[in-house]
């Protein structure tokens, strides 16, 4: 089954591209088909919440973040 890895560039519950090479690492040896996806400016869910001392702006869901799964399932699924 493939899998999509994605994860929020700010994410500070961790290492990002750490986690992604532990888990893409994991995946290759099982040849499990993986992508892995890092969303601009996102937390760790995947939301853009405003910067400390920056200017207000209600946290919303990072742009783009839906299209980018969609998009990766259709392309998945047509090449099975």
């Amino acid at each position: 089954m493939p899998v999509l890895l994605v994860y929020g560039e700010k994410d500070t519950l961790g290492p990002v591209h750490e986690y992604i090479a532990d888990i893409s690492a994991a995946l290759s040896k099982s040849g499990a088909a993986h992508t892995a996806v890092i969303i601009p400016n996102a937390q760790h869910n995947l939301t853009v919440q405003p910067e400390h001392n920056g200017p207000f702006f209600w946290w919303h869901e990072a742009p783009g973040i839906i299209d980018t799964v969609v998009n990766w399932v259709k392309r998945t699924s047509a090449s099975r």
